[in-house]
């Protein structure tokens, strides 16, 4: 029968074995016990470079699924991004949100980290499970060079994401950057796509909301970017379209208080007729996200260049 002093000393020479396990590889008792991601995450190039010399799997992940190449990623250590896809680390492999190395690098426009990893194989049109691609990322960065390396490499200019159906153009607008929506055209994408339109159909004082169905114009003009609005038009968007609640354009400026817009959309080929008169009128009177028709983000004291309802709308 074992004594209680015999077991002692066993798993003493046990602890003791492991320790000079983990010496004889190379590895010190801090990096032994920290995994391959975690060592990522703290930008330990030496620690990553041990690891991986002792056998360690490129591709092993943290308890979310995070892996080291993504962790690298999101350093943009360019050593660590190196020195990991050389050990066979998989530039697509996403953690537990769906976020892959090449999308975290979109997100923050880092132009070097997304072309050594679509070097590396990384699939430059790969969606996170709610439809977002690492083009519809960088395009909300408003990094032009970014967008351009993706296209370049294959991304689809008219994907849309899931929830609300909206592409990459229409983030582009909604954030303002021209370069952006101007690579974005030039490449293929349609400024007449349409946004998803709401499933509710009853309104009530309680329970307002807009019915979506907006297209990158109707954005551009509810905020009154008369450029973007241009460069929009001319390269193919239907001024007449309207949106899940059958506003167009051209109302959609008037109940923003983008009495100028509309003014300028009349004599881009708006619709006179359109039913925008009669916003305009009761506009005088009306609370900024009137009916929710336009999707406001502004309220009635926003600094908004306002010009009054005059006979151009008659």
């Amino acid at each position: 029968m074992k004594t209680a002093s015999s077991l002692r000393r066993r798993l003493r020479i046990g602890s003791i074995g492991a320790v000079s396990g983990a010496v004889l590889l190379g590895l010190s008792g801090a990096v032994a016990a920290a995994s391959l991601a975690t060592a990522a995450r703290n930008g330990d190039v030496a620690a990553v470079r041990a690891q991986l010399k002792a056998g360690t799997d490129a591709n092993e992940v943290e308890s979310d699924g995070s892996s080291a190449l993504l962790w690298a990623t999101y350093q943009s250590s360019p050593e660590l991004i190196a020195l990991l896809l050389q050990s066979g680390a998989d530039p697509n492999l996403p953690n537990e949100f769906g976020v892959t190395p090449l999308l975290q690098a979109s997100r923050n426009g880092d132009v070097a980290t997304m072309r050594a990893l679509l070097d590396g194989g990384a699939d430059a049109d790969r969606a996170v499970r709610d439809g977002e691609t690492p083009l519809m990322a960088a395009a909300r960065t408003g990094n032009a060079e970014a967008v351009a390396l993706l296209l370049g490499r294959g991304s689809d200019p008219n994907a849309a994401e899931s929830i609300e159906g909206q592409t990459a153009l229409m983030w582009a607008v909604v954030e303002g950057h021209d370069g952006v929506v101007a690579e974005l055209l030039r490449a293929g994408a349609d400024p007449n796509l349409k946004a998803r339109v709401s499933a509710l159909t009853k309104r009530s004082t309680r329970t307002d909301f807009p019915s979506g169905g907006f297209t990158a114009l109707m954005w551009a003009a509810r905020d009154g970017q008369e450029a973007m609005v241009r460069r929009l038009i001319d390269a193919g968007a239907d001024v007449r379209l309207t949106n899940g609640d059958g506003a167009t354009a051209m109302m959609l400026a008037i109940v923003n208080d983008r009495f100028d817009m509309a003014a300028a959309l009349l004599g881009l080929g708006a619709d006179a007729d359109d039913g925008s008169l009669w916003y305009a009128l009761e506009m005088r009177d009306a609370p900024t996200d009137w009916r929710a028709r336009d999707g406001s983000r502004r309220t009635t004291t926003s600094a908004t260049r306002r010009r009054r309802c005059d006979l151009r709308f008659l």
